[in-house]
């Protein structure tokens, strides 16, 4: 029985990564430019999720189909969109992730002795 989600990623892959990256950067001695990256990729997802994307890709993206479903119903064709079905809501969780994110850099920064 094929899967539904065959060809796709699992919602919570990027947390699994994250986990495995996590797990890794602070069980190894404190490299400054894996924590940046550790830091980073989270930054970097909500800048994605803002991205507009063409009805080609974000049509097939997982949890579309009602919405694609509605606006065919209703007469309309599915336009360009972004990947967040809720833009607001990414735009205010990449800016609430600002301050954390500064502090953290500063402190990556910081010699060795002086982080711990």
């Amino acid at each position: 029985m094929p899967s539904r989600l065959q060809g796709r990623l699992h919602p919570s892959t990027p947390l699994f990564l994250a986990t495995v990256v996590t797990h890794r950067a602070l069980t190894h001695e404190a490299d400054p430019t894996r924590l940046r990256w550790l830091i980073g990729l989270p930054i970097a997802l909500p800048i994605l999720h803002l991205v507009v994307l063409p009805p080609r890709l974000w049509t097939h993206l997982l949890g579309r189909e009602p919405l694609v479903a509605v606006m065919v119903a209703a007469g309309a064709t599915p336009g360009w969109a972004q990947w967040s079905l809720d833009a607001r809501a990414t735009a205010r969780i990449l800016w609430s992730a600002v301050v954390p994110f500064g502090i953290f850099m500063a402190a990556a920064t910081l010699p060795w002795p002086q982080q711990r």
